[in-house]
Protein backbone atom coordinates (compact mmCIF):
# COMPACT_ATOMS: atom_id res chain seq x y z
CA UNK A 1 0.00 0.00 0.00
CA UNK A 2 3.17 2.28 1.20
CA UNK A 3 4.53 1.13 -2.68
CA UNK A 4 1.99 2.42 -4.45
CA UNK A 5 0.91 5.84 -2.27
CA UNK A 6 4.23 6.98 -3.04
CA UNK A 7 4.21 6.48 -6.91
CA UNK A 8 1.30 8.04 -6.94
CA UNK A 9 3.21 11.31 -5.24
CA UNK A 10 5.92 10.31 -7.70
CA UNK A 11 3.41 10.65 -10.71
CA UNK A 12 1.59 13.92 -8.83
CA UNK A 13 5.05 15.12 -8.61
CA UNK A 14 5.88 14.45 -12.91
CA UNK A 15 2.63 16.12 -14.10
CA UNK A 16 3.07 19.07 -11.70
CA UNK A 17 6.19 19.41 -13.46
CA UNK A 18 4.57 18.97 -16.28
CA UNK A 19 2.53 22.04 -15.70
CA UNK A 20 5.31 24.43 -14.70
CA UNK A 21 7.29 23.44 -18.08
CA UNK A 22 4.82 24.42 -19.83
CA UNK A 23 4.49 27.92 -19.19
CA UNK A 24 8.16 28.29 -20.36
CA UNK A 25 7.16 26.53 -23.96
CA UNK A 26 6.28 28.81 -26.76
CA UNK A 27 3.22 27.04 -29.03
CA UNK A 28 4.14 26.09 -31.89
CA UNK A 29 1.90 26.15 -34.87
CA UNK A 30 -9.19 -6.24 -52.00
CA UNK A 31 -7.42 -8.16 -54.89
CA UNK A 32 -4.30 -10.31 -54.36
CA UNK A 33 -0.68 -8.75 -54.11
CA UNK A 34 -0.74 -8.86 -58.47
CA UNK A 35 -4.26 -6.93 -58.54
CA UNK A 36 -3.15 -4.71 -55.82
CA UNK A 37 -4.25 -1.00 -55.86
CA UNK A 38 -1.51 1.59 -57.12
CA UNK A 39 -1.04 4.84 -55.06
CA UNK A 40 -0.89 8.07 -56.84
CA UNK A 41 2.45 9.88 -56.04
CA UNK A 42 2.22 12.40 -53.17
CA UNK A 43 1.81 16.03 -54.30
CA UNK A 44 2.05 18.62 -51.76
CA UNK A 45 4.58 21.68 -51.72
CA UNK A 46 7.20 20.06 -48.81
CA UNK A 47 8.89 23.49 -49.05
CA UNK A 48 12.68 21.65 -50.05
CA UNK A 49 15.09 22.38 -52.20
CA UNK A 50 15.27 19.37 -54.58
CA UNK A 51 19.06 19.47 -54.33
CA UNK A 52 19.70 15.54 -55.42
CA UNK A 53 18.21 13.42 -58.39
CA UNK A 54 18.44 9.76 -58.97
CA UNK A 55 17.36 8.22 -61.98
CA UNK A 56 16.41 4.66 -60.13
CA UNK A 57 13.31 2.78 -59.99
CA UNK A 58 11.71 2.00 -56.72
CA UNK A 59 9.17 -0.61 -56.42
CA UNK A 60 7.86 -0.04 -52.58
CA UNK A 61 5.31 -2.37 -50.95
CA UNK A 62 3.80 -1.44 -47.62
CA UNK A 63 0.35 -1.70 -45.58
CA UNK A 64 1.11 1.58 -43.20
CA UNK A 65 -0.27 4.91 -44.43
CA UNK A 66 3.19 6.50 -42.43
CA UNK A 67 5.50 4.94 -43.97
CA UNK A 68 4.10 5.00 -47.61
CA UNK A 69 3.98 9.08 -47.15
CA UNK A 70 7.65 8.92 -45.85
CA UNK A 71 9.46 6.93 -48.14
CA UNK A 72 7.08 8.55 -51.10
CA UNK A 73 7.96 12.05 -50.01
CA UNK A 74 11.82 11.12 -50.25
CA UNK A 75 11.24 9.76 -53.52
CA UNK A 76 9.84 13.07 -54.43
CA UNK A 77 11.98 15.46 -53.48
CA UNK A 78 15.02 13.18 -55.10
CA UNK A 79 13.21 12.52 -58.12
CA UNK A 80 12.85 9.13 -57.90
CA UNK A 81 10.48 6.94 -59.52
CA UNK A 82 8.51 5.36 -57.13
CA UNK A 83 5.74 3.37 -57.54
CA UNK A 84 4.29 1.80 -54.49
CA UNK A 85 1.59 -1.01 -53.72
CA UNK A 86 -0.42 -1.84 -50.75
CA UNK A 87 -1.17 -6.26 -50.40
CA UNK A 88 -4.57 -6.58 -49.47
CA UNK A 89 -4.45 -10.48 -48.47
CA UNK A 90 -4.74 -10.96 -44.72
CA UNK A 91 -2.02 -10.21 -42.84
CA UNK A 92 -1.04 -13.83 -41.80
CA UNK A 93 -1.64 -15.28 -45.78
CA UNK A 94 0.13 -15.75 -48.35
CA UNK A 95 -0.69 -14.47 -52.08
CA UNK A 96 -2.58 -16.41 -54.04
CA UNK A 97 0.30 -16.95 -56.81
CA UNK A 98 2.34 -18.60 -53.50
CA UNK A 99 -0.42 -21.31 -54.61
CA UNK A 100 0.66 -20.98 -58.32
CA UNK A 101 4.04 -21.03 -58.61
CA UNK A 102 5.44 -19.90 -54.99
CA UNK A 103 4.79 -16.54 -56.89
CA UNK A 104 8.12 -17.26 -59.00
CA UNK A 105 6.47 -15.17 -62.14
CA UNK A 106 5.25 -11.91 -60.12
CA UNK A 107 8.81 -11.47 -58.17
CA UNK A 108 10.50 -11.93 -62.15
CA UNK A 109 8.49 -9.55 -63.84
CA UNK A 110 8.77 -6.99 -60.90
CA UNK A 111 12.14 -7.47 -60.07
CA UNK A 112 12.57 -7.14 -64.41
CA UNK A 113 11.35 -3.59 -64.06
CA UNK A 114 12.71 -1.83 -60.49
CA UNK A 115 16.72 -1.01 -59.27
CA UNK A 116 15.19 -1.26 -56.07
CA UNK A 117 12.63 -3.74 -54.11
CA UNK A 118 11.67 -2.05 -50.39
CA UNK A 119 9.05 -3.98 -48.50
CA UNK A 120 8.16 -1.98 -45.33
CA UNK A 121 6.00 -2.14 -42.09
CA UNK A 122 4.76 -5.95 -42.48
CA UNK A 123 8.30 -7.28 -43.45
CA UNK A 124 6.68 -10.95 -43.73
CA UNK A 125 5.47 -9.60 -46.97
CA UNK A 126 8.92 -9.75 -48.44
CA UNK A 127 8.97 -13.58 -48.53
CA UNK A 128 8.04 -14.23 -52.13
CA UNK A 129 11.38 -12.19 -52.34
CA UNK A 130 13.68 -14.09 -50.72
CA UNK A 131 12.51 -16.97 -52.21
CA UNK A 132 12.59 -15.86 -55.70
CA UNK A 133 15.29 -15.22 -57.72
CA UNK A 134 15.82 -10.95 -58.22
CA UNK A 135 18.43 -9.50 -59.56
CA UNK A 136 17.19 -6.07 -58.21
CA UNK A 137 18.13 -4.62 -54.53
CA UNK A 138 16.52 -5.56 -52.06
CA UNK A 139 15.97 -3.60 -49.09
CA UNK A 140 13.85 -4.48 -45.56
CA UNK A 141 13.02 -1.39 -44.45
CA UNK A 142 12.02 -2.71 -40.37
CA UNK A 143 9.85 -0.34 -39.09
CA UNK A 144 7.86 -2.96 -36.79
CA UNK A 145 8.47 -6.65 -35.57
CA UNK A 146 10.42 -8.37 -38.32
CA UNK A 147 7.61 -11.30 -37.72
CA UNK A 148 4.82 -9.33 -37.03
CA UNK A 149 2.04 -11.13 -38.32
CA UNK A 150 3.11 -14.65 -39.66
CA UNK A 151 0.91 -17.54 -39.09
CA UNK A 152 1.91 -19.52 -36.42
CA UNK A 153 2.49 -23.02 -38.72
CA UNK A 154 4.43 -20.53 -41.17
CA UNK A 155 6.87 -19.37 -38.24
CA UNK A 156 9.47 -21.91 -38.04
CA UNK A 157 9.71 -21.67 -42.36
CA UNK A 158 9.97 -17.89 -42.37
CA UNK A 159 12.45 -17.66 -39.96
CA UNK A 160 14.48 -20.46 -41.30
CA UNK A 161 13.72 -18.68 -45.02
CA UNK A 162 14.58 -15.19 -43.55
CA UNK A 163 17.39 -15.83 -41.97
CA UNK A 164 19.45 -17.57 -44.58
CA UNK A 165 18.39 -14.97 -47.22
CA UNK A 166 19.66 -12.54 -45.02
CA UNK A 167 23.50 -14.08 -44.77
CA UNK A 168 23.34 -15.83 -48.26
CA UNK A 169 21.52 -13.08 -50.15
CA UNK A 170 24.13 -10.34 -50.99
CA UNK A 171 21.59 -8.11 -53.10
CA UNK A 172 19.11 -7.74 -49.43
CA UNK A 173 20.03 -5.05 -47.78
CA UNK A 174 18.55 -4.09 -43.57
CA UNK A 175 17.44 -0.86 -42.95
CA UNK A 176 15.71 -0.40 -39.29
CA UNK A 177 13.94 2.79 -38.08
CA UNK A 178 14.96 2.26 -34.85
CA UNK A 179 17.56 0.19 -32.60
CA UNK A 180 15.57 -2.42 -31.06
CA UNK A 181 14.23 -4.10 -34.00
CA UNK A 182 18.16 -5.41 -34.86
CA UNK A 183 17.98 -6.76 -30.95
CA UNK A 184 14.61 -8.50 -31.38
CA UNK A 185 15.64 -10.23 -34.43
CA UNK A 186 18.63 -11.63 -32.61
CA UNK A 187 16.41 -12.45 -29.29
CA UNK A 188 14.60 -14.74 -32.07
CA UNK A 189 17.60 -16.47 -33.45
CA UNK A 190 17.93 -14.56 -36.38
CA UNK A 191 21.72 -12.99 -36.71
CA UNK A 192 22.04 -9.88 -39.12
CA UNK A 193 25.47 -8.97 -39.38
CA UNK A 194 24.98 -5.61 -41.70
CA UNK A 195 22.30 -3.34 -41.19
CA UNK A 196 21.63 0.62 -41.66
CA UNK A 197 20.01 2.49 -38.64
CA UNK A 198 17.66 5.33 -40.47
CA UNK A 199 15.24 7.54 -38.65
CA UNK A 200 11.66 8.44 -40.62
CA UNK A 201 11.69 12.08 -41.66
CA UNK A 202 8.47 12.59 -40.21
CA UNK A 203 5.98 13.55 -43.24
CA UNK A 204 2.44 12.76 -42.61
CA UNK A 205 -0.31 11.32 -45.05
CA UNK A 206 -1.73 13.42 -47.55
CA UNK A 207 -5.26 13.40 -45.78
CA UNK A 208 -3.59 14.25 -42.60
CA UNK A 209 -2.11 17.39 -43.80
CA UNK A 210 -5.09 18.91 -46.06
CA UNK A 211 -6.87 19.48 -43.38
CA UNK A 212 -6.77 23.14 -41.62
CA UNK A 213 -6.66 23.22 -37.67
CA UNK A 214 -7.01 26.99 -36.41
CA UNK A 215 -8.21 26.32 -32.69
CA UNK A 216 -5.91 26.32 -29.82
CA UNK A 217 -6.58 24.25 -27.48
CA UNK A 218 -4.99 25.53 -23.55
CA UNK A 219 -5.12 22.01 -22.44
CA UNK A 220 -2.44 18.75 -22.56
CA UNK A 221 -3.77 15.91 -24.81
CA UNK A 222 -4.17 12.23 -24.16
CA UNK A 223 -4.48 9.92 -26.63
CA UNK A 224 -6.61 7.10 -25.22
CA UNK A 225 -5.17 3.68 -26.48
CA UNK A 226 -4.26 2.28 -23.32
CA UNK A 227 -5.50 1.65 -19.91
CA UNK A 228 -2.65 4.04 -18.87
CA UNK A 229 -3.59 6.74 -20.73
CA UNK A 230 -7.27 6.69 -19.16
CA UNK A 231 -6.39 5.40 -15.56
CA UNK A 232 -2.91 7.03 -15.32
CA UNK A 233 -2.41 9.97 -17.32
CA UNK A 234 -5.92 11.31 -17.55
CA UNK A 235 -6.45 10.34 -13.52
CA UNK A 236 -3.53 12.64 -12.29
CA UNK A 237 -4.06 15.27 -14.76
CA UNK A 238 -7.72 15.20 -13.09
CA UNK A 239 -6.84 14.98 -9.43
CA UNK A 240 -4.22 18.02 -10.12
CA UNK A 241 -6.74 20.12 -11.89
CA UNK A 242 -4.12 20.59 -14.80
CA UNK A 243 -6.73 20.98 -18.09
CA UNK A 244 -6.31 18.10 -20.35
CA UNK A 245 -8.10 16.65 -23.13
CA UNK A 246 -8.87 12.44 -24.06
CA UNK A 247 -8.55 12.40 -27.70
CA UNK A 248 -9.31 8.98 -29.49
CA UNK A 249 -7.29 7.19 -31.51
CA UNK A 250 -8.66 8.96 -34.67
CA UNK A 251 -7.06 12.13 -33.42
CA UNK A 252 -6.56 13.59 -36.81
CA UNK A 253 -3.07 13.10 -36.97
CA UNK A 254 -0.19 15.46 -35.49
CA UNK A 255 -1.67 18.81 -37.11
CA UNK A 256 -4.38 18.31 -34.23
CA UNK A 257 -1.62 17.87 -31.44
CA UNK A 258 0.49 21.24 -32.74
CA UNK A 259 -2.59 22.82 -31.30
CA UNK A 260 -1.84 21.74 -28.18
CA UNK A 261 -0.04 22.73 -25.50
CA UNK A 262 1.73 19.64 -24.94
CA UNK A 263 1.02 15.97 -25.46
CA UNK A 264 1.28 13.46 -22.42
CA UNK A 265 2.95 9.92 -23.72
CA UNK A 266 2.98 7.15 -21.04
CA UNK A 267 4.66 4.75 -23.37
CA UNK A 268 3.10 1.75 -24.71
CA UNK A 269 5.34 -0.11 -27.54
CA UNK A 270 8.50 0.30 -29.29
CA UNK A 271 7.61 2.57 -32.27
CA UNK A 272 8.70 6.38 -33.69
CA UNK A 273 6.77 6.19 -36.50
CA UNK A 274 4.59 8.86 -34.58
CA UNK A 275 7.03 10.52 -32.55
CA UNK A 276 9.07 11.33 -35.74
CA UNK A 277 5.65 12.86 -37.10
CA UNK A 278 5.22 14.82 -34.32
CA UNK A 279 8.84 16.37 -34.41
CA UNK A 280 7.93 17.65 -37.92
CA UNK A 281 4.75 19.24 -37.49
CA UNK A 282 6.56 20.70 -33.64
CA UNK A 283 4.15 18.83 -31.11
CA UNK A 284 5.67 19.26 -27.99
CA UNK A 285 5.82 15.71 -25.98
CA UNK A 286 6.06 14.85 -22.65
CA UNK A 287 7.03 11.44 -21.59
CA UNK A 288 8.62 10.03 -17.96
CA UNK A 289 12.08 9.25 -17.37
CA UNK A 290 13.54 5.89 -17.23
CA UNK A 291 13.14 5.49 -13.77
CA UNK A 292 9.38 6.67 -13.79
CA UNK A 293 8.50 4.90 -16.65
CA UNK A 294 10.39 1.71 -14.63
CA UNK A 295 7.96 2.03 -12.04
CA UNK A 296 5.06 2.84 -13.72
CA UNK A 297 5.36 -0.29 -16.09
CA UNK A 298 5.92 -2.32 -12.57
CA UNK A 299 1.89 -2.04 -12.26
CA UNK A 300 0.12 -5.53 -13.71
CA UNK A 301 -2.09 -3.05 -15.87
CA UNK A 302 -0.29 -1.35 -17.87
CA UNK A 303 0.60 -2.36 -21.53
CA UNK A 304 4.24 -2.82 -22.75
CA UNK A 305 4.64 -5.37 -24.81
CA UNK A 306 8.53 -5.02 -25.07
CA UNK A 307 8.06 -5.22 -21.26
CA UNK A 308 11.69 -7.74 -20.90
CA UNK A 309 13.68 -4.72 -22.02
CA UNK A 310 14.08 -3.65 -18.41
CA UNK A 311 15.90 -6.83 -17.61
CA UNK A 312 18.46 -5.54 -20.38
CA UNK A 313 21.19 -3.33 -19.26
CA UNK A 314 20.30 -0.52 -20.57
CA UNK A 315 17.89 -1.43 -22.80
CA UNK A 316 15.11 1.23 -22.19
CA UNK A 317 17.81 3.69 -22.91
CA UNK A 318 19.01 1.93 -25.78
CA UNK A 319 15.79 0.58 -27.35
Amino acid sequence: MLKKKDLLIKISIFATLFFLILFKINHSNNSEINKDKFLNKININKNINKNKSFNKSIFYISRHDGTIANFKTIGELLNFNVTSITPSYKFEERPKCFMEDKCKKFVKNICSQSDYVIISDIIPDSYIFLTNECHSKIVLEITNRFDLMVAKNNLIDYYEKFGRAIIENKNITIVENNPYEVFYACQKGIFIPNYYLIRPVGFAPDEVLLKDYKVIHEEIAIIDRTDQDSNVSARQLKKLKIKHRVLNKDYGGPLVLSNYKALLILPYQVSIMKMMENFRYGVVMLIPTEKLFRELSDDMYYEFPESDLKDVPDGLINY
